[in-house]
């Protein structure tokens, strides 16, 4: 690949390569989303939880409307789990990245879940296999139970991991190696 072709790539990836060998991401380069946690035209509820400060891991998790309302029961009937992994070529993309969030809004809203979308770990700061071991502490995570909502409202019997592209691929490579 020619240097020019080279820099094209990276600035559509926007990274900046470094003299020793490591990449430096533009922080603000992705639209951002936030988690609507108060928006009354969002389909859904959303919050942030980090799961991991060293590592910048985190999940957002959406709740359809309505489940927080006075009048519905907790635990009368709980939620079927939907965890999700994002594409994006292991090198972009997040939970709060405007497409990603509202697939993930209207799924919660659609299927009446509650969906976890998790946030990993992106090349080529991190190298493989960072965003696998990141899904796999996200489902840990869920399974754990440490969280107010998944508590509440989380049919953990009922839980189905799904991914799109790259998502899609560490989404197999988890069942792979970790079926029961």
């Amino acid at each position: 690949m020619s240097q020019t072709n080279l820099q094209k790539f990276y600035d559509s990836i926007h990274v900046t390569p470094n003299p020793d060998g490591t990449f430096t991401r533009s922080s603000s380069s992705f639209p951002k989303t936030p988690p609507s946690t108060t928006d009354p035209t969002s389909p859904t509820l959303s919050k942030d939880v980090l799961l991991d400060s060293e590592k910048n891991t985190w999940v957002r998790v959406f709740l359809p409307r309505g489940t927080l309302e006075p009048d519905h029961i907790p635990g009368e009937k709980k939620l079927p789990v939907v965890v999700f992994v994002h594409g994006g070529g292991f090198v972009f993309g997040s939970p709060d990245y405007p497409p990603f969030h509202e697939f993930r809004s209207v799924a919660s809203r659609e299927l009446h879940a509650l969906v976890v979308s998790v946030g990993y770990r992106l090349a080529p700061e991190d190298r493989l296999p960072a965003a696998y071991n990141d899904v796999f502490e996200a489902l840990t995570w869920v399974n754990g139970g440490e969280d107010e909502w998944v508590i509440k409202f989380g049919d953990l019997s009922n839980c189905v991991l799904m991914g799109e592209s790259a998502g899609a691929n560490i989404v197999y490579q988890i069942g792979l190696k970790y079926e029961r």
